[in-house]
Formats: structure tokens, sequence, C-alpha cells
């Protein structure tokens, strides 16, 4: 199967994505319902349709974006949709973080607040996890396993806080470790788009890790290989004491935008807006190839990402222009 049904179908779908007027109207509603009144000519529509407040709306997202990625895994050629099926595989990770941190607060996991993805097990894997009696059977259980880096961690942690936070890394390590493995090889638009957010991600965990004055070793193994940046510039980052040496560092590098950027919020909007602008040129280059499958996705999940950002922003009470700057457009 070639990208030209798939190409001219996403086409069409693209003309769909919410317009810029949209957003600012989305802005600026003043309630649930005229945000579901704006929403309701769209695809949204009927996940949104029996929602009634607003943090119920995060979780109908997840469940379109969830959506859109197994019709996309459908659709395209086998090269692609196998990264796509290991992409997916993010929403157990979502849950293995969540459910380590209430494990580890002696907190009660809902089952209804995991999210129900259709490419893995977490759901039952982690009922297994609360089952155990003790945290050193947990440790147990993860010794051996693709988890054995959270045994380590439970192992070596001075606190069950700090175990938390290295718990909730790792599980992002053991994630992006499936993507790394499932772009290689593939073509340029793919291997681009997941690998760049592989080494945004180890830009961010550096930062963090410094912040809690982690030593280096600790660093080290929270990161991942890297798909641009050097393993030696890796190295340097890990060696400079703040934020601002740290993506200094990035200069006259392909994520030099991120130097100027104030925290890590800002970081994020910095990079959100390069993966927009590489999509919108992805879709006039590789007219033909997998470029204009990855350039949809990006674009799409790049909305649902803006209307997240809004729907918190709600919730907060933040203004309108503080949500929009906060926001992709």
């Amino acid at each position: 199967m070639g990208y030209e049904y798939t190409n001219a179908n996403l086409k069409g779908k693209k003309r769909k994505l919410l317009k810029e007027n949209e957003f600012s109207n989305l802005v600026r509603a003043s309630d649930l319902p005229e945000i579901k009144d704006i929403l309701s000519d769209t695809n949204y529509s009927k996940y949104l349709r029996d929602r009634t407040k607003f943090k119920e709306f995060d979780g109908a997202l997840n469940r379109y974006l969830i959506d859109v990625e197994y019709k996309l895994s459908e659709m395209v050629p086998e090269e692609i949709a196998e990264v796509f099926r290991a992409y997916m595989q993010r929403w157990d990770y979502k849950n293995y973080k969540r459910a380590i941190t209430l494990i580890l607060k002696d907190k009660e996991i809902k089952k209804d607040k995991l999210i129900d993805a259709p490419t893995g097990d977490s759901i039952e894997r982690i009922e297994e996890w609360t089952n155990v009696e003790s945290e050193r059977e947990l440790k147990k259980g993860f010794s051996g396993t693709k988890f054995d880096l959270l045994s380590k961690i439970l192992e070596e942690s001075e606190s069950r806080e700090d175990a938390i936070f290295k718990g909730r890394l790792a599980f992002e390590k053991l994630f992006q470790e499936k993507i790394l493995e499932a772009i290689e090889g593939k073509p340029e638009p793919v291997r681009q788009f997941f690998g760049t957010r592989i080494d945004f991600r180890n830009i961010k965990v550096i930062i963090r890790l410094k912040e809690e004055d982690l030593d280096r070793s600790e660093i080290l193994d929270l990161l991942l290989p890297t798909y641009q940046i050097q393993e030696q510039k890796i190295k340097e980052m890990i060696n400079k004491e703040n934020r601002e040496d740290i993506l200094r560092e990035l200069d006259h590098s392909f994520y030099e935008s991120l130097v100027k950027a104030e925290d890590l919020d800002a970081m994020d909007l910095i990079f959100e807006k390069s993966l927009k602008k590489y999509a919108k040129r992805l879709f006039l280059r590789d007219v033909l190839g997998p470029g204009v499958v990855i350039a949809y996705y990006c674009l799409k999940s790049l909305e649902v990402s803006n209307l997240k950002k809004i729907l918190a922003g709600k919730t907060a009470d933040w203004s309108v222009e503080e949500i929009s700057n906060f926001i992709v457009t």
C-alpha cells in the first residue's frame, strides 16, 4: 500500500482543522456550553456531548486523540503503522506514572481514572501492583522485568517523594526507548518528528534533575541516546549548574530557539511552535511520502494540546490574554 490515497484523505482532513478565529472564540468563551457550541460541528462534538465539567474534558480529549492515532495506524503503510502503534503505548506509560505516584502515596487507584488504551495491558498490570503487600514485594516484582530500572530506583531512593519523581521519569525513559527502536531505519520525516521529541525530553530532564541536585550518574541513568544532539554536548550540559547555562550549550544548533526560554513552560511553547512550522513545511515538501501523515498528526496533536490548555486555563480562571499566550495558533 502506497501513500497516495492516505495523503489525499489527510489533506482533506487538514482543511477541517480548527482555524485561528475558532481558537479565539474558544478562548473568549464564558462557559462550558459555549465551548461545546463552538465545537458542535466538529469531530470533537460526540466526545464532549455528555461532559458537564471542565475537568471531564481532558479525558474526553485523550479518548479522541487515541481514536485518531488508532485510525492513522490502520490507514497508513506498515512502515510507519508500527511506529504509531509503538507511540500509542505512551497511554499505558501515562497510566504507569499515575499508578506509581498513587501507590507510593498509599492512595487508592481508581480504575475509571486510568486511560483505557487499545495498545497494552497497563490496567491489568497495575491491578497486580496494587495487590502486593509491601514496597519490598513491589521492588521484587519489577526486578528482572522490563521495569527493572524501577526496582533500582525504589531500592536507592532516599524517600518516597524521591522515588516518585525518579520513577515517573524512568517510565518516560522506558517508553521513549520503544520509540527509538521503532523509528530506526524509517523515512526521515518519521525519524525527525519522533527523534526531536526525544532530544527535547532529554533537555528538559537534564534541567529538572539539575534543579533537584542529582549527581551526574543519576542523570545519565534517566537519559536516552540522543537524535541530533551529540553525546559530548549532553555531557557538557550535565556539567552546567543552571538552566541558562544548560540551554546556552544549544546555541547554533537545531534547538537554538530554546536558548532564551525563561522556564520549562516557555520551552514547551517554543518547541510546539517549531513543530508546527515543521509540519507546514512537510505538507509542501513530502507530498508523495510519509511526510503528509506526520504533518497531519503533528497539527492534530497540537490542536488537541491547544484545547487542553484552553480548558486548563478556564479551570484555573486565567484571563483571555494569559490563555492566548499559552496556545499555538
